[in-house]
């Protein structure tokens, strides 16, 4: 992991994969997510960035794999220490499916959500 809270392991993609990209989950009305979570592609590689647009905290981000079809990674959340596993992967252009699976005081959980790739004219809301 490096010291900016991003992961990246051997994944052998490019800048021009769908996946690169800032994404954000739809609004929907229970509770829409505030991270934001940012795609890259270095050295052929994946490279998640995770950030609480809400206060500005960077998640740690590790564990990251790329199977050709889902991007899976671990989330961690410094103030809260809490931790999840992440699934990601396409629907359509533009649009993916975010796996998330954790574990609580009330026991283990596994949400899917759809997310959008931002774009540059919603940057900042």
């Amino acid at each position: 992991m490096n010291p900016e809270g991003a992961s990246h392991e051997d994944a052998k993609v490019n800048s021009s994969h769908p996946l690169v990209g800032t994404w954000v989950e739809e609004e929907n009305p229970f509770n829409t997510s505030t991270v934001v979570y940012t795609i890259k592609a270095r050295k052929g590689s994946f490279c998640v960035r995770g950030v609480e647009e809400f206060d500005g905290v960077a998640l740690r981000i590790s564990s990251t794999s790329w199977d050709g079809e889902r991007l899976r990674f671990v989330s961690l959340f410094p103030p809260t220490k809490h931790k999840a596993s992440h699934e990601f992967w396409l629907t359509r252009r533009g649009r993916a499916r975010h796996k998330v699976s954790y574990s609580d005081e009330d026991g283990k959980h596994t949400v899917s959500e759809v997310w959008k790739k931002r774009t540059v004219n919603s940057e900042n809301p």
